[in-house]
């Protein structure tokens, strides 16, 4: 396993969360209050990071489904 193979492996999802990190900044920054302003930091950040993945058809993001709804048992 070389590092360029790694890269390549994990510099979508790096790019993903940029992009959200970006993205949840621009769309909070006019919220004013501290609370509201985390709060809908972390459901902005979770929905686009969640969505991008699964339009992407990340593979990592179905195990993990699957990991959490069979341990729900």
């Amino acid at each position: 396993l070389s590092f360029l193979a790694v890269l390549k492996d994990v510099s979508p999802f790096f790019l993903f969360a940029a992009s959200v990190v970006t993205a949840t900044w621009y769309m909070t920054s006019p919220i004013d209050n501290v609370y509201i302003s985390f709060v809908a930091k972390i459901v902005i950040a979770a929905s686009l990071y969640i969505g991008i993945t699964y339009l992407s058809g990340a593979v990592i993001l179905r195990e993990s489904i699957d990991y959490l709804r069979k341990n729900r048992k």
